[in-house]
């Protein structure tokens, strides 16, 4: 039970370090042109969980939104070693080293979101394949392609 109380005490150490408002387990913030959430969903089924993202567009049409699983904008090795530490069931970490790769990992998303602020940045990430595994909406697609 300790491990799971430790995933989710990095994510609400993340979301309150670098987010604004956490609202219904979501933590948000407006940067730029773009909203961006944060949300930690857990499996039903097992002791495995989820960090999810969504960047929206509230300039834009409504519904102009990209969401999947934050290892979708990680490299594969820091999206897999995510995914591991999520997973509490099928990989036994100690937890202070569960937590600090928890964070350290999670800073690196934020990173990330952090040069997502424009929909021209969106778009260039777009460019090079970075939202392939995730949803793109139609208004929202319409958004990064008059951008470029």
């Amino acid at each position: 039970m300790a491990s799971r109380n430790i995933v989710q005490r990095s994510f609400d150490a993340c979301g309150k370090s670098h987010f604004t408002q956490k609202r219904s387990g979501t933590w948000r913030r407006k940067l730029g042109e773009v909203e961006q959430s944060l949300n930690l969903q857990k499996s039903q089924y097992s002791l495995l969980y989820y960090v999810n993202v969504e960047l929206a567009f509230p300039a834009e049409a409504e519904g102009a939104h990209i969401k999947g699983r934050a290892g979708s904008l990680l490299s594969s090795e820091d999206a897999e070693r995510l995914a591991t530490l999520l997973d509490i069931d099928g990989h036994s970490t100690p937890d202070e080293n569960r937590e600090a790769q928890l964070r350290a990992l999670l800073d690196r998303l934020v990173a990330v979101l952090d040069e997502l602020s424009s929909i021209g940045a969106v778009a260039a990430k777009d460019a090079e394949g970075g939202f392939k595994a995730m949803g793109v909406t139609g208004p929202a697609r319409v958004a990064i392609d008059r951008s470029r």
